[in-house]
């Protein structure tokens, strides 16, 4: 596995954790994986960056709704 491929598949297991638990660590962190498996020529990587930023905006909108409240 090629360090453009590991990037890949972090950076969809780390979408995929953020999902369940400590979105607000783990989904930029998908993002910032994915966005380095990018530079290494992995299309894995957009996975990872579109989970990441699905989970940071909905827990952005889910903190703003908390706080309304």
């Amino acid at each position: 596995m090629s360090n453009g491929q590991l990037l890949g598949v972090l950076s969809l297991v780390t979408g995929i954790i953020s999902l369940f638990v400590f979105s607000i660590v783990f989904g930029p962190a998908a993002i910032i994986l994915g966005v380095l498996a990018l530079n290494k020529r992995n299309n894995l990587g957009w996975t990872g960056i579109i989970l990441g930023g699905l989970v940071v905006l909905i827990t952005g909108i889910a903190f703003i709704i908390a706080l309304a409240q």
